[in-house]
């Protein structure tokens, strides 16, 4: 025999088979650089450590550890020091253990991916099982199959033997006869694991098979039951006691342990649904991993609990707090679902009503509401908690995704969630929080894409309730109780108010749409209220840029300016001005335009009218652009009965226009006579000396244009 030299630095050693031991095992990647902490163990420099989990195998092996880059280990550097079963012993960490290279020879260190595996010792999992004994469920599995096997001899039931039940491994077609057999001793029975599985030539059904059976718990459902076969009925201790079934993928538990529903024409009787059979009322036959059934041993409804499982926990006996059902789940594979409770309830035509699940509850202590903003003590009828227990699992990485769902499988609900009359006693349906972590609660639509179209949100900083309420045909807004807005409808409408918001510069708006082609909008105040700006003075009715088309007022309409400072009035065809009236261009009219004042009329105002001298003498002419005016002539000397003419140049006058001229000053009244011709743009002024003697004054004319025409 080949002795081993073994190299107590580098681990050096002559065996392929058998490594030098490593203080500990990566099973993820790692840097392999430095000293650092793996699974547990710090390891420093000179340590060797079982790499097995890199990104890229061809990096797996044994490692010595450095402050720098690690180096591989002398015994697993080369192509001869590394085969398939070559083992290494593990130190420490959780990974604490014989492992083995799986991989196929040849290895090329660097180039061939290396991977491991734990090796189990045969027997292994049994002694430690016997060892835990009542510690563990399967140590106690095993103590009760091996008394069940010492029993079948004393009891006289089938021995324990293959050849009586393996249908392939035995060389037996059909397992009919032992298991018959069995129960025709109507005693405890030990179903051994098959070779393979059990065959049946016939269902076991028609036969009157008594005692108990106990299986092998290594034992899985589809090795017994041969395609639903196996289906015993009064398979338990004459109508008393309890059977437990415990299968290496399920357990039964009761009435579904002692009877099984299968059928010749289905496939598994574990996987099938509800069988309708007189015989076997009581076991539905699903694919479970733990089954408990109620009800008597026949198909007498006096018989038949009604309740397939019931827990029963009262506080004061067990001196801590109740939890009548758990379920503790943990998801931990990446490609499955879990479910803590999930209950499938099928309704045939005719009957009655069914309930996935119904909560029951009663309060025999004081009354108690509650506000989304702190828990009190009160009855619940489904409290449904995010995050779960920190001390199960640890705590919480992100938020819960929702609290209730409804979807749509093979069919849709008719309702979501429905409050019966004189359920709630305040009324309160719903109570969102106005605060919080995530903010004010709030109800979003969502459209296909995802996005939120529409929402109802509150806000923290609110302190009046605003409430929607449908009162007397009206949908009303309330605030503080008090109505705030209510909108009524006709009871066949067919017009009806779209409010419409606007981008910036752009004003929102207040609609009338419907069947009709043309739609009034009416405002209506109440009694003898009126259509008001917010403040006064405080808003146009329309703009520059878009302006109203018409104003209709009543017979005997006010306009009213300042409370009556100044009001235009209707009455029969005329409007009556309180005040003055300036008109910044012409004023048109097919009535008489009449001043009814006994001291003021027709005339113009200040502003309209300008001076003017002639420069030279009394036939100079000059310039006044003004509709009304006063010109001073020159003083130059004129004789007696002789005329002079000048032309005051004017764009306000029109051909057709009349002038007004008067000599209201300087020089002798009754002295002149004056006359105008009007021309486009001008006008020539006639004055002549009425007088015997001639006359050097500087007369000044007053003049008007009156507008004229001739059409």
């Amino acid at each position: 025999m080949t002795s081993i030299q073994i190299d107590r630095t580098d681990g050096l050693s002559s065996s392929t088979a058998i490594k030098g031991p490593v203080r500990c095992a990566s099973s993820t990647n790692i840097t392999l650089s430095s000293e650092q902490t793996i699974d547990g163990v710090a390891v420093v420099s000179g340590d060797r450590v079982l790499v097995m989990g890199q990104t890229n195998p061809v990096d797996n092996g044994i490692w010595k550890v450095s402050t720098g880059v690690w180096t591989r280990a002398k015994d697993f550097a080369g192509n001869r020091d590394v085969k398939k079963g070559s083992t290494v012993v593990v130190t420490g960490g959780t990974n604490a253990a014989w492992w083995q290279v799986t991989t196929s020879d040849p290895i090329v260190i660097g180039t061939t991916g290396i991977t491991f595996a734990k090796l189990v010792q045969p027997y292994d999992a049994d002694l430690a099982a016997i060892a835990a004994q009542g510690t563990t469920a399967y140590g106690l599995s095993l103590l009760l199959a091996a008394s069940a096997i010492a029993l079948a001899g004393s009891l006289g039931v089938i021995p324990n033997a293959v050849t009586n039940y393996a249908a392939d491994g035995g060389g037996v077609a059909s397992n009919v006869t032992p298991f018959t057999n069995a129960g025709a001793a109507g005693k405890l029975t030990f179903i051994p694991k098959p070779a393979t599985k059990y065959a049946f030539a016939s269902n076991l059904k028609g036969y009157d098979i008594g005692g108990a059976w106990f299986p092998d718990p290594a034992m899985t459902w589809n090795q017994l039951t041969d395609a639903g076969k196996f289906n015993l009925y009064r398979g338990r201790f004459t109508n008393t006691g309890a059977n437990i079934w415990r299968m290496s993928d399920r357990i039964f538990v009761g009435e579904a342990a002692s009877k099984f529903a299968g059928d010749v024409n289905s496939a598994d009787g574990g996987n099938s649904w509800v069988k309708n059979q007189a015989d076997c009322p009581w076991y539905l036959p699903i694919n479970a991993g733990v089954l408990w059934t109620s009800g008597g041993h026949d198909s007498t409804v006096a018989n038949n609990s009604p309740y397939g499982f019931v827990a029963a926990v009262k506080t004061s006996t067990v001196t801590a707090a109740g939890i009548g059902f758990g379920a503790a789940i943990v998801a931990d594979r990446a490609s499955e679902n879990a479910w803590g409770y999930i209950a499938e309830i099928q309704r045939e035509a005719g009957t009655n009503s069914v309930y996935a699940f119904e909560i029951d509850v009663k309060n025999k202590g004081a009354n108690a509401t509650i506000t989304p903003n702190a828990q009190v003590v009160g009855t619940y009828g489904l409290w449904v908690v995010a995050g779960g227990d920190n001390i199960f699992g640890g705590s919480a990485a992100n938020p819960s995704t929702a609290g209730l769902v409804f979807l749509k499988n093979a069919h849709t609900w008719n309702s979501g969630i429905v409050f019966m009359k004189d359920s709630l006693t305040a009324g309160e349906a719903m109570a969102l929080s106005s605060e919080g972590t995530g903010g004010a609660h709030r109800l979003n639509w969502y459209n296909a894409a995802g996005n939120v179209v529409f929402n109802v949100v509150s806000s923290a900083t609110d302190t009046v309730a605003w409430s929607l309420n449908r009162i007397n045909g009206n949908l009303q807004v309330a605030v503080g109780g008090t109505q705030a807005f209510a909108f009524s409808s006709a009871s066949a409408p067919a017009n009806s108010l779209t409010f419409s918001s606007a981008a910036t510069t752009v004003a929102p708006s207040v609609a009338s749409t419907g069947s009709d082609t043309n739609i009034d909008l009416a405002l209506v105040p109440k009694g003898t209220g009126a259509v008001i700006p917010t403040t006064n003075d405080a808003a146009a009715l329309g703009k520059a840029t878009v302006a109203w088309s018409d104003l209709f007022l009543a017979s005997g309409g006010v306009l009213n300016w300042n409370n009556g400072n100044y009001t235009i009035t209707h009455s029969a065809g005329l409007l009556s001005c309180s005040g003055s009236f300036t008109a910044a261009g012409g004023i048109s009219s097919q009535q008489n335009i009449l001043s009814v004042s006994p001291t003021h009329g027709m005339g113009y105002a200040t502003g309209a009218g300008g001076t003017v001298t002639q420069a030279t003498s009394k036939s100079t002419g000059v310039t006044l652009n003004k509709i009304t005016g006063q010109i001073t002539m020159n003083n130059a000397a004129l004789a007696a009965g002789t005329i002079v003419s000048f032309v005051l140049t004017n764009s306000a006058i029109a051909a057709t226009d009349i002038l007004v001229l008067n000599h209201i000053s300087a020089g002798t009244p009754g002295s002149y006579s004056l006359n105008a011709r009007a021309a486009a743009g001008s006008a020539t002024i006639d004055v002549r000396n009425n007088t015997a003697g001639s006359l050097s004054e500087a007369i000044v004319i007053s003049y008007a244009v009156v507008k004229a025409v001739t059409a």
